[in-house]
């Protein structure tokens, strides 16, 4: 339940939510240009605060077609356990956003040096990895 509340409260996810709206109205016309697979892949570092965000832009990224054909969205988790929470309160929240909507990866282990950076430098690693992975 505040999962729902802070997504449904934030500010930031509903513009976050807004621009993706204009996005995908933007590109509706040139979405027929856009090839099977998409050209534009998103490395998403997620972790347990930020559920709500990422919760709210894959519910408006669901509802938009042509930013699905031209977007591929990667969520880069720290662990399969902080995967499966954020799969099961989807399912609770947002239940029309289908798993097909993003791949999940997970980090693996992250090196020590990273860890002793602080959070910055953890998100960097999950963004960079996500990245990895996409080649």
């Amino acid at each position: 339940q505040a999962f729902h509340d802070r997504a449904s409260t934030d500010r930031r996810s509903w513009h976050m939510a807004f621009l993706l709206r204009w996005w995908c109205l933007t590109i509706l016309e040139a979405s027929r240009f856009v090839s099977a697979v998409p050209d534009i892949g998103l490395s998403i570092a997620v972790h347990e605060p930020k559920f709500p965000f990422v919760g709210r832009f894959l519910n408006e990224f669901a509802d938009c077609p042509p930013a699905r054909r031209a977007l591929s969205i990667f969520l880069v988790f720290s662990s399969v356990k902080d995967q499966n929470t954020f799969e099961d309160t989807m399912g609770k929240v947002f239940p029309n956003v289908t798993s097909d909507a993003w791949t999940a990866v997970e980090s693996g282990p992250i090196p020590v040096n990273v860890l002793r950076s602080g959070g910055q430098g953890i998100a960097a690693w999950k963004k960079w990895y996500g990245l990895a992975y996409m080649m």
